[in-house]
C-alpha cells in the first residue's frame, strides 16, 4: 500500500509550493489535504485527487492574543479528528499559520512532520518556521547559513553536496 500524505494548505504562496510539491512527487501516493474552511482559491488548486478537510483560522491577521490562544485550541483538536481519520505516513508543511495546530497535534498521535520554510523566507525563519522546527522530523529551510537548530540550510547542503563530488545526492 502506498504512503500517505497529509499536506497543509495556506493561502497563496505556501498552497503553490505545496501543490508544486505533490506535482513532483507524482502519482505514487495517496495525498490529504488540510486547509482553513475559507479558502476557497487553494482547494480549486488540488489536482491530485485526495479528501479536503476544513478547518478554522487558527490567527487573523489582526492579533488577538486570547482569542487566537482559543482558535489555536480548536484549530488542533479538529486537526487530531482529521489527523485520525486519514491517519497519514506523514504531514507536510511549508509555514501558514494552520501549520502549527496541526503539526503539534500530529505529534500527539506519533506522525512525521515534514517542514519546509517558505521559499520566501531566506534570511530568518517564519514564526511558524520557530515553532515547528522543535519537533519536525526533518525541518528544511533556504538559509544560507546554518538553518533551525543548528542544521545547514539547503543551499549549503547543495554547497557541499557539489564540493563533495555527489550533486545529485538528497539532502
Amino acid at each position: 500500500m502506498s504512503k500517505t500524505f497529509l499536506l497543509v494548505l495556506g493561502e497563496g504562496g505556501h498552497s503553490q509550493e505545496i501543490l508544486r510539491l505533490t506535482e513532483l512527487l507524482g502519482p505514487d501516493y495517496r495525498y490529504c489535504y488540510i486547509l482553513v474552511r475559507d479558502d476557497e482559491v487553494s482547494a480549486a488548486k488540488i489536482t491530485r485527487s485526495g479528501p479536503a478537510y476544513r478547518v478554522i483560522r487558527p490567527r487573523n491577521k489582526t492579533h488577538n492574543l486570547v482569542l487566537d490562544a482559543l482558535k489555536m485550541v480548536v484549530c488542533g483538536l479538529q486537526a487530531l479528528a482529521i489527523l485520525l481519520r486519514c491517519w497519514p505516513d506523514a504531514i507536510i508543511a511549508t509555514g501558514p499559520s494552520v501549520a502549527v495546530p496541526v503539526c503539534m497535534a500530529s505529534k500527539l498521535l506519533h506522525r512525521k512532520v515534514i517542514f519546509i520554510e517558505t521559499g520566501s523566507r531566506i534570511h530568518a525563519l517564519s514564526m511558524t518556521g520557530h515553532v515547528i522546527c522543535g519537533f519536525a522530523k526533518r525541518p528544511s529551510s533556504h538559509h544560507n547559513e546554518d538553518g533551525p537548530h543548528g542544521q545547514p540550510g539547503i543551499i549549503p547542503r547543495f554547497k557541499s553536496q557539489i564540493r563533495d563530488g555527489a550533486p545529485n545526492a538528497p539532502p
